[in-house]
This record gives structure tokens, C-alpha cells and sequence, in this order.
């Protein structure tokens, strides 16, 4: 059947870190193991653009990140107060990955930074995730006007 095309089955979706309120400090993701899968994407609103405020990603190849580097170009800034902002890496080259949201700029509150790890093979036993915070999400294909 090739490669799954559903985003609830065969990806991981993870809460990488909590909403934060206004500040100054990086809020620092959680980080995730990248074996099996090819793509990293991570998204988070930031509420105030400003130049220093903005997402990147590290890697490193021990799960303590204790040697962890900043992937170069993963910088983006958010342009509009509010905005989200997202980056997605392709074949990282580091088995353990993680996002940060320098807040260096200007004090600003964050929401939730959220996760997605894809481009795992389709298997027959991929099922429908589970997602902190999620209580029940459905798959629809090709649906027909109609009740929900």
C-alpha cells in the first residue's frame, strides 16, 4: 500500500513543552528519539514578534544532550505578534532532536510546543495515536457532505 498518507496514523504527535507565560528565559522542548522516522516538524505560537524571539532545533547523539548543537538555518522568527511559527527537518543527522524557543528578544508568553515525527514506513499494525490532551480523534477518508 506504500507510504501512509494519514497524519493520526504512523507519525508520533508529542507534546514537546507547556504553554509559558511572559518572560525572557528559553523554554527548552522536550527531547525525542528520532530512530525510525525521517521528519522532525515542530510548531509553537509566540505572542510578540520581535527579532530575538523565535524557534530553532538541536541535535546531538546521546539523549542527555549533553553536546547538543543548534541545527544551522532552523532559526524562524515569528513576523506577527501571535504567530505560529514552525520547522520541519528532513533526515536529521542526529538521532535525538529537540526544539528551543529563544525568547531573548523581548518577554513573551509562548503556547504549546507540539511535535510531529513522520516518514515512518506504513506497517500494517499502525494504528491510530494517542495524544496528550486529545480525549479521541478520528480518521475520515474521502467523506460526503452530511451530519457529523
Amino acid at each position: 500500500m506504500g507510504r501512509n498518507q494519514n497524519i493520526l496514523t504512523g507519525n508520533a504527535i508529542t507534546v514537546g513543552a507547556a504553554a509559558a507565560t511572559s518572560a525572557g528565559t528559553d523554554v527548552t522542548g522536550a527531547t525525542v528519539d528520532m530512530s525510525g522516522y525521517s521528519n522532525f516538524v515542530a510548531h509553537v505560537s509566540i505572542a510578540t514578534k520581535n527579532a530575538a524571539n523565535y524557534i530553532y532545533v538541536e541535535g546531538d547523539d546521546a539523549s542527555g544532550m549533553g553536546t547538543a548543537v543548534t541545527l544551522a538555518g532552523s532559526g524562524v522568527v515569528a513576523l506577527v505578534n501571535g504567530d505560529v511559527v514552525m520547522i520541519e527537518v528532513v533526515k536529521p543527522i542526529h538521532r535525538y532532536i529537540r526544539a528551543v524557543i529563544d525568547r531573548g528578544g523581548a518577554n513573551t508568553a509562548t503556547g504549546e510546543l507540539t511535535y510531529i515525527r513522520g516518514g515512518k514506513a506504513s506497517t500494517s499494525s499502525d494504528s491510530l495515536n494517542t495524544v496528550a490532551g486529545v480525549s479521541l480523534a478520528e480518521i475520515i477518508a474521502s467523506p460526503i457532505a452530511g451530519t457529523a
